[in-house]
């Protein structure tokens, strides 16, 4: 959901620090507030596309128009990271037929989480602590930017996820 000038920076050193990689999927009116922010993500993670903010409609919309919403967003998101956005996850994650073909329509690939980590509604520091416990080979956990638990958290959660031996890889990474 960002990105956001609160949470950024502090994920972004997080991974760092653990040589770790992910995928953010932002918000295009989020990037296009804070365009710096914005390609400090592309220079060290993957970026994803979230929307061009964050609402549901493509799930009503007819295919044509979510595809022309989708081609716009990725286009305004390329213009400020320089990187090819390839992925989308959807607000909510929520689908239906008509934004699978508006997925498939505008070339975009739809991810989705193994783990939900509940961050973006229930927060604490120790809930998403224990959420990320979980964790096994081949997840993808999705978390959440802004003021919430994980940029507090995330350096442990790294570290354990590391203990237990798992490769912490972008979502483009895995695919390799």
């Amino acid at each position: 959901d960002g990105p956001h000038p609160e949470s950024t920076e502090p994920l972004l050193a997080a991974l760092r620090e653990a040589g770790a990689r992910a995928t953010f999927f932002v918000l295009v009116d989020r990037a296009e507030q804070h365009p710096d922010l914005m390609r400090a993500i592309a220079a060290e993670q993957e970026v994803g596309l979230h929307g061009l903010g964050h609402h549901p409609w493509l799930t009503l919309w007819s295919p044509k128009r979510g595809a022309e919403e989708l081609r716009e967003a990725v286009r305004r998101l390329e213009a400020i990271t320089g990187q090819e956005v390839r992925w989308y996850r959807p607000p909510f994650g929520m689908t239906s037929p008509r934004l699978v073909q508006a997925v498939e329509l505008a070339g975009l690939t739809t991810v989705w989480c193994s783990l939900r980590t509940n961050d973006g509604i229930l927060g604490g520091d120790e809930r998403l602590i224990k959420a990320c416990e979980r964790t096994t080979d081949g997840d993808i956990v999705l978390m959440h930017e802004g003021a919430r638990p994980a940029p507090r958290v995330l350096p442990r959660i790294l570290q354990r996820l590391r203990e237990q031996g798992l490769s912490l890889v972008a979502y483009g990474d895995a695919l390799r």
